[in-house]
């Protein structure tokens, strides 16, 4: 995966279920990804964990970044819908 200004970190996709949610792991830091259908369209759900130890506080400041990611990807979703 990369980052922005190319930061590359190693992530691992540790679990997809198709058309609803898929899960990666970048160290000690794992994002799970959720996309369920409402009535308006669709929820997109980012949480963040830890394994623990110095990676809490590492997914605790990793959060704020997955925020934005999923905000980013909402606004692209968006454009690609009223450009139909």
């Amino acid at each position: 995966m990369a980052l922005r200004r190319g930061i590359k970190l190693p992530a691992d996709v540790t679990e997809v279920v198709s058309g609803r949610s898929w899960a990666r792991r970048v160290d000690g830091i794992m994002v799970e990804h959720t996309v369920t259908p409402t009535e308006a369209g669709s929820r997109l759900a980012m949480t963040v964990d830890s394994t623990g130890g110095p990676w809490s506080v590492a997914a605790r400041l990793y959060a704020p970044v997955v925020g934005l990611i999923a905000r980013r990807i909402v606004a692209v979703a968006e454009r690609a819908d009223h450009a139909r």
